[in-house]
């Protein structure tokens, strides 16, 4: 019989998840039964408690099979046996746990608020490091946040006992600032320029990590100002301004309904002159994509024009398109 203790580091069973894989109950104990390798043996997984083990019995002499958990044991036959086996284990271990890993209250307080504002789930992608997870802003997939367990050590703190953390994205003019080497440490394994650390075991309020949480998610969204070509030869788009407060153009397919829209104008300006917003979104009065945008503020040609464009990242304006997040922070504070 082996124990599969060593497989469930880091995990928890689920025991409906069990009963739904097929596992029958019987006073607090899930049994699953199940024959492979061509029928010939019967795989018996037993969980009890939160002990789980497993058997394979050979069907023609009703013994266990004990030679696939030998290390030793060689040869061809005895070789697919096990990989069946094994195979098999793996696909119960995946659809009856969940990962457990994170244990301090406030690693879970924290991944709770994650999940329940943003709707994200704990991402572990590396195998040999099942202790370190990630989430992930689903719309420009994104990291903005990695959950580790680290020697406390690697913090520069003198102790080696292994602790639960969270990196954050931070604003490089902020780290400075906010690292105290006490609350706040450098980004572990990060860019320390633009990620901070700091240890979820109770020291810093929840209320305050989760702050800092929302500005690193805030840190990775996916642009939400746009910026619209014009050629005044064919649209004289100042003037129209002049006398209407809407107009409907052809727009990108995801803008949505209160996002930023900027108009740049072509010879003889070359600038970014207008700024709109979208107010309403999925017409279809000339093309697919069309929509409505309502005029916010006037530019002087000389407060935007091509060169600072080019400068914060905006080098092609044939059609269309976002607004690289550089031009759109410089664009707020120039306000």
């Amino acid at each position: 019989m082996r124990n599969l203790k060593n497989e469930l580091r880091n995990k928890s069973i689920d025991k409906n998840k069990l009963i739904e894989y097929g596992f029958q109950e019987s006073k607090n104990t899930y049994i699953y039964k199940t024959r492979i390798y061509e029928e010939q043996f019967e795989m018996v997984v037993e969980v009890t408690n939160d002990m789980m083990t497993s058997k394979l019995i050979d069907l023609a002499s009703d013994e266990e099979y004990s030679l696939v958990d030998i290390e030793d044991s060689v040869g061809e036959f005895v070789g697919k046996v096990r990989e069946a086996y094994e195979e098999k284990l793996k696909d119960v271990l995946a659809k009856c746990t969940f990962p457990n890993v994170f244990k301090s209250a406030q690693s879970k307080e924290v991944i709770s608020y994650a999940k329940a504002k943003y709707g994200d789930e704990l991402e572990f992608l590396w195998k040999k490091f099942d202790d370190n997870a990630i989430l992930r802003n689903k719309q420009s997939k994104k990291w903005y946040a990695a959950f580790l367990t680290v020697s406390a050590s690697k913090l520069g703190i003198s102790s080696d006992e292994k602790i639960e953390i969270i990196d954050l994205r931070c604003e490089k003019e902020e780290v400075s600032s906010i690292v105290d080497h006490k609350l706040i440490f450098p980004g572990y394994h990060m860019n320390k320029d633009s990620w901070i650390t700091i240890k979820l075991d109770g020291s810093m309020k929840t209320k305050k990590i989760c702050e800092l949480l929302d500005k690193s998610y805030d840190m990775t969204r996916c642009s939400n100002a746009w910026v619209l070509p014009s050629n005044v030869k064919m649209f004289d788009v100042l003037s129209y301004f002049k006398t209407h407060k809407s107009v409907v153009w052809h727009g990108p397919k995801n803008v949505q309904v209160g996002d930023a829209v900027y108009i740049y104008l072509g010879v003889p300006y070359s600038a970014i002159m207008l700024r709109c917003k979208a107010t309403r979104v999925g017409l279809k009065e000339y093309t697919e994509n069309d929509m409505e945008i309502e005029l916010v503020e006037r530019y002087d040609k000389d407060q935007y024009p091509l060169p600072v464009l080019k400068k914060y990242g905006l080098t092609n304006i044939r059609g269309p398109r976002s607004i690289p997040e550089k031009l759109a922070k410089y664009i707020d504070k120039s306000h």
